[in-house]
């Protein structure tokens, strides 16, 4: 009878360390489920505002990029177009002649070629000044370094104008 009652005290013990074991066990999933609830309602607070401002981001960015690549269209000259065939029609559409040009070694900035050149043009004052103006408001971006007038007669003046051009380097143009 000793054995039957160590046995039963056994037993009870075990059902006692089981249901204890039951009872942590359901209590720690109830408090998975909310810290899970708890997780899911603050993933989805989080996301929509994060995800909002991501494609905002992405709609400023692909704005950006479209920006910049009209002002590259404006600030290079493709390489199909020839800048000094263009000037010189500037030239003969103000009432200048061109007398002269000098060209310099290509820089290379980056992606893109910095093409510096002297054009010499000659002309009255007034169509000097129509020339420089075109420069200044011409659709094609040139850059003007520097101008040095030079008289000649009282009728004609030399103007010597330094002045670049940029282009992407062919070797980016290979890639693109």
């Amino acid at each position: 009878m000793g054995k039957d009652k160590e046995n039963m005290r056994w037993i009870r013990l075990s059902w006692i360390i089981i249901f204890i074991l039951a009872v942590v066990t359901i209590w720690e999933l109830f408090e998975l489920r909310t810290a899970y609830q708890k997780l899911a309602l603050a993933r989805s607070k989080y996301d929509d505002g994060s995800t909002a401002s991501l494609l905002d981001v992405q709609r400023d960015v692909s704005s950006q990029k479209e920006y910049l690549e009209s002002m590259e269209k404006i600030a290079t000259w493709s390489k199909d177009s020839d800048p000094v065939s263009w000037l010189s029609q500037q030239a003969v559409n103000t009432g200048t002649t061109v007398v002269g040009l000098d060209s310099f070694s290509k820089e290379r900035d980056s992606d893109y070629e910095k093409i510096r050149f002297i054009i010499r043009v000659r002309g009255s004052y007034n169509a000097l000044g129509r020339f420089i103006n075109k420069l200044e408001h011409s659709p094609n971006a040139v850059k003007i370094e520097s101008m040095r007038i030079k008289y000649n007669t009282s009728e004609q003046l030399t103007l010597d104008v330094l002045m670049a051009y940029f282009r992407k380097a062919k070797q980016y143009e290979d890639i693109h």
